[in-house]
């Protein structure tokens, strides 16, 4: 039975960690199912950049004869400028150690980006980068790449740095846990703002923060576009976690006008590294 005497939540993202993904957050502050029974808690209908969300993913079928490049521009998060000595490797999706990299020693060029050349069209593995006095950094995407790319808002950041950023939201630095990412993107690939996110384990109750400008927010309760995450000034909507134990999580995204799921995403969490993902609508 629920304690409806007092005040259980500010947000959906609560009553999730509390009770599990059926509850929501009533305007009285309290935990509770929908009364019409569904998950959404809200008008039901999404706008059209998210109707994709609710169709059977999109199929990629990969061609065998064709290979793509990937572009990365790691920089610091402090600085926006390249971690000195950064490298980085390609890996399969299932090689969760990196045990057998497809592609190694890959370091900036000229231009300052890593180039990862020769990865088979349809790829959809992850990138490590690793730095001297850096966190080591994990990149995922749930879009298969198809086209040469090149992944925004690749940050990486020190120990010292998460640490104090830690402290600064009066919030524990753990070594043993890992930070999470997202971008967001909706159907239309834009930048996808007013997205609640989740993690789908009722045993946590972290809530996410969400970057407005340049430092993680946990007051605000859904996604927000911002410019000042990418040397370019490309526009970005980003959320996370911080406090994310070492493992395996799916991250569950919420659109928080309507209360309806648009999609989930499973990424490994590795102790004292940063995971970055891209989540793209429809995939």
């Amino acid at each position: 039975m629920l304690d409806v005497e007092d005040e259980q939540c500010s947000s959906d993202a609560d009553c999730v960690g509390l009770f599990g993904r059926s509850y929501i957050c009533s305007d009285d502050q309290i935990c509770m199912e929908p009364d019409d029974g569904s998950e959404d808690g809200g008008s039901g209908t999404l706008p059209p950049e998210w109707e994709c969300s609710q169709d059977p993913p999109r199929m990629i079928v990969s061609v065998p004869s064709r290979a793509i490049t990937l572009r990365i521009a790691a920089t610091d998060y402090i600085d926006l400028m390249s971690p000195p000595g950064v490298i980085g490797r390609a890996c399969n999706p299932t090689d969760v150690q990196c045990m057998r990299p497809r592609i190694e020693n890959v370091m900036p060029g000229d231009d300052g980006y890593l180039e990862f050349e020769g990865l088979p069209h349809g790829w959809l593995g992850f990138i490590e980068l690793n730095a001297p006095g850096y966190m080591q950094t994990v990149l995922y995407t749930n879009r298969a790449y198809t086209v040469d790319s090149m992944p925004e808002g690749t940050s990486m950041i020190t120990r010292d740095t998460a640490a104090s950023i830690a402290q600064g939201g009066g919030e524990a630095f753990d070594e043993q846990n890992g930070i999470v990412l997202l971008a967001i993107y909706d159907c239309e690939g834009n930048p996808a703002e007013g997205i609640t996110l989740l993690q789908d384990d009722a045993s946590t109750d972290e809530r996410a923060f969400y970057f407005e400008g340049s430092l993680p927010d946990r007051d605000r309760t859904s996604s927000v576009v911002s410019r000042l995450l990418t040397p370019s000034g490309n526009p970005l909507a980003v959320a996370g976690f911080s406090q994310i134990k070492q493992g395996y999580v799916t991250l569950l995204l919420k659109h928080e006008a309507t209360g309806i799921e648009v999609g989930k995403m499973g990424v490994q969490v590795r102790p004292l590294a940063m995971t970055i993902a891209e989540f793209h609508a429809g995939y």
